[in-house]
């Protein structure tokens, strides 16, 4: 279902949605949007400063040969994974960034812990995003820079699809089937919940 922020009890919803197994879409989360700077510092801070185990799809710090915590999709699509860092406040989204604080806010007394916040990001439109597929974890997706089509689909293989534009939110229980595309180039901020009490 849609909703506007102003006319919503997210917290109550949060909890039907997980329940129901249904998807939230919250039209104009927030105001508060990164710029492409942002996320080209988050790339930045990402590739020079992260550490990650080899595999595959990772882009490797040319001067060190350690590969990041940044995962090369195609040419054009990057996933920036744990952007939170406490020794960086500058990039501690869970403590700076507003609307991540305003989730907080309503999900404390749900969430434990383990809850990792990362970017994707497409330099390019209609380049690769993601074949039907459904995570083992609750997903948060927060629109910032351009549009993104999620096509999601029930038990019976039924489609309802939402279109986040910057400001967007939505809220997609574990196990949710989902496809995504991206039309334009676009910024996305993703929480994944991956533990509830």
């Amino acid at each position: 279902m849609t909703y506007s922020i102003e006319e919503t009890n997210l917290n109550q919803i949060l909890v039907d949605s997980i329940t129901n197994k249904t998807v939230l879409h919250v039209k104009n989360f927030t105001k508060d949007f990164l710029t492409w700077e942002d996320f080209i510092n988050i790339i930045n801070y990402q590739y020079a400063n992260s550490r990650a185990q080899e595999t595959p799809d990772k882009v490797k710090n040319q001067k060190t040969g350690v590969p990041t915590k940044i995962s090369k999709y195609t040419e054009f699509h990057y996933h920036l994974l744990e952007l939170t860092d406490t020794e960086n406040p500058k990039y501690n989204f869970e403590e700076s960034y507003p609307p991540i604080n305003f989730l907080m806010s309503y999900m404390r007394d749900a969430i434990k812990p383990r809850a990792t916040l990362k970017a994707l990001v497409n330099i390019v439109g209609n380049d690769f995003v993601g074949n039907k597929h459904h995570d083992p974890y609750h997903v948060f997706s927060m629109q910032h820079i351009g549009s993104v089509e999620y096509n999601i689909f029930d038990e019976n293989d039924v489609l309802t699809q939402y279109i986040l534009e910057p400001g967007d939110l939505i809220f997609m229980p574990a196990g949710t089937t989902h496809s995504i595309t991206a039309p334009s180039p676009r910024g996305t901020l993703i929480l994944d919940i991956e533990q509830y009490k």
